[in-house]
């Protein structure tokens, strides 16, 4: 009962440190963000409707929230797995991103070629007159 325990308790510590760990780890995306349209050659036009990103702490996304479009596209974030997923079944969105410092790397599946996605970069910009945070 005792060697049970023990293993219990270790396993607890380990399991409650790693987590913990992965938590530190991760860097804060909550915010609004500038999506910059890059060098997206022939696929300029399936992407150039993306301008901002607003990232909640509970994990929700909000894509080309503003006071003019009280009907943004919603979406939520997996921090674990480092992706975005926006829209119903049919007609989703799903986005790869890499945290680097107040810029977060986009990576957008091509359909057309699927080994060469599509590359968007996200910027935070603290002093924007179009931040805002969402009252949902």
């Amino acid at each position: 009962m005792k060697l049970t325990i023990s293993l219990f308790l270790a396993s607890l510590a380990i399991s409650s440190s790693g987590y913990l760990g992965w938590r530190i780890w991760q860097p804060n995306l909550t915010g609004h963000w500038h999506i910059m349209q890059g060098q997206l050659e022939e696929n300029h036009s399936a992407h150039d409707w993306m301008e901002t990103l607003d990232i909640t702490s509970d994990n929700s996304v909000y894509l080309n929230y503003d006071s003019e479009n009280p009907f943004p596209v919603v979406g939520n974030i997996s921090r674990l797995f480092r992706n975005m997923y926006f829209g119903p079944g049919c007609l989703s969105l799903d986005v790869n991103y890499h945290p680097d410092g107040n810029t977060l790397h986009l990576e957008i599946p091509n359909y057309s070629n699927l080994s060469d996605p599509c590359h968007l970069n996200a910027v935070r910009n603290v002093k924007c007159h179009h931040s805002w945070k969402p009252e949902f």
